[in-house]
């Protein structure tokens, strides 16, 4: 098990180009609206934006946040669960929600750029930094670095960071067998690069190891010197014997994931037994929303264990106080007293543990 774990949310991608939650709509409609999607994707859009307008009409009689979403997608899950949504017939609503999920794929990968040089597609800022603290953080007596990372994102930018600096990773699923210096990657929510193989019944991922072997940058003549990395439209490609459907694995941020995949459970087993012997946890854009039950009982069950916490550091650019306060409710005394939060971006809460814990600045000396 590892002795750090990272907890990763949306503002960790952030600087990579990739909208915040409470953002993301608003971008997804201004690419559908400019005409930057597919024919076949405009429909995709537009079926999602007709039901965030239908249920304004729901305002009258209830309170529902249809800008943030994950607020939305889980409505639409429920929707589909309970079979009624305004506008929409029962058998409507699964391709709502295979909408939503390809407005979350092509969003995402409109968004999230790539340095490019040399043919090669490098790291997304600030992950080039956030690797180097990883391998400052090794523990010298194991091959593995002695870190993991929890995270709630779909995109990539942190897998193919990881790739870049041979480091995994890791996914902790049975199709994927990560390499001895691999740092374990629990991707709760699911993955752009994750497919389901209707021949196995499982989960998998498309390693970027291989699909930079079938999909060169090489010949790409970048006028911006960044690029895209559009996995998603590759999945069935890994190898035909797997039939691989063309949906990636994305799961919404409701209590009953496993009725999507049951080899997710593995996922989050880890990650509760990551978070059991885990003596420092750091959390890095991760707003703990109110609405997330799941994560509270993660936490809860997950960090039950011998081990005693020596720190949790939360960072967040909110300076409101209640992103802070959401997690002084959350911890019980003992995390309390080993408890600190700095509302800081990602990239300077890369170069704070940096200091605090190798000694060392980073990229941009800075003083904490």
């Amino acid at each position: 098990m590892s002795k750090t774990v990272f907890i990763l949310g949306a503002g960790a991608s952030k600087q990579a180009g990739v909208p915040l939650m409470g953002e993301f709509l608003d971008v997804a409609d201004s690419i559908w609206k400019e005409g930057k999607i597919t024919e076949e994707d405009k429909e995709h859009f537009e079926r999602v934006f007709r039901a965030i307008g239908k249920l304004q009409m729901l305002h009258s009689k209830s309170q529902l946040d249809l800008v943030n979403l994950e607020a939305v997608f889980s409505t639409f899950e429920m929707a589909n669960l309970l079979k009624k949504l305004p506008g929409f017939e029962p058998d409507q609503l699964p391709d709502l929600l295979t909408s939503m999920k390809r407005l979350i794929v092509v969003t995402i990968e409109k968004t999230l750029k790539y340095p490019f040089s040399s043919g090669h597609a490098k790291e997304a800022e600030p992950y080039r930094e956030f690797c180097k603290l990883l391998k400052d953080l090794k523990d010298t007596r194991n091959k593995a670095p002695d870190v993991s990372i929890i995270t709630f994102n779909y995109d990539i930018a942190i897998d193919h960071a990881l790739h870049y600096h041979n480091l995994g990773p890791d996914y902790q699923l049975q199709a994927h067998a990560g390499s001895e210096n691999a740092v374990n990657l629990l991707k709760l929510h699911g993955s752009l690069n994750w497919g389901i193989s209707l021949e196995h019944d499982q989960i998998f991922p498309f390693d970027l190891k291989d699909y930079f072997k079938k999909y060169s940058f090489r010949h790409i003549i970048s006028d911006t010197n960044e690029v895209t990395i559009n996995v998603s439209s590759h999945l069935y490609d890994q190898r035909e014997d797997l039939k691989i459907t063309g949906e990636p694995v994305i799961v919404p941020p409701t209590w009953n994931k496993s009725q999507y995949h049951s080899e997710l459970t593995d996922v989050w087993s880890q990650a509760a037994k990551e978070l059991e012997e885990a003596e420092n946890i750091f959390v890095v854009g991760f707003s703990l929303p109110e609405t997330d039950i799941f994560f509270k009982h993660l936490y809860a069950l997950g960090t039950v264990g011998e081990t005693p916490l020596k720190r949790f550091w939360v960072f967040d650019p909110d300076e409101s106080g209640e992103v802070e306060n959401r997690y002084r409710i959350l911890l019980g005394p003992g995390a309390l007293a080993r408890f600190d939060y700095q509302s800081l971006t990602f990239e300077d809460a890369i170069q704070y543990i940096q200091n605090k814990m190798t000694g060392r600045s980073g990229k941009k000396a800075r003083v904490f």
